[in-house]
């Protein structure tokens, strides 16, 4: 029969986070994992600031020529 291994947090690098006291290695999977989520959106947010700011100056522009 194989025994799981338990990891002991006595004994391993541990960090204090707002979830209380985790492993270095789980709070470095964490991290990245929140990050895969959050750069999509930081990509999307930037085009859609980026489109904005181009339609305004068109918008400015056709303003101005009248």
């Amino acid at each position: 029969m194989l025994h799981s291994k338990s990891i002991d947090f006595k004994k391993s690098p541990t960090t204090t986070t707002c979830f209380g006291a985790m492993s270095i290695k789980e709070f470095a999977r964490v991290y990245v994992m929140s990050a895969a989520i959050v750069a999509p959106i930081e990509k999307f947010l930037a085009f859609s600031i980026k489109r904005n700011a181009q339609i305004n100056t068109q918008i400015y522009a056709g303003e101005e020529s009248r």
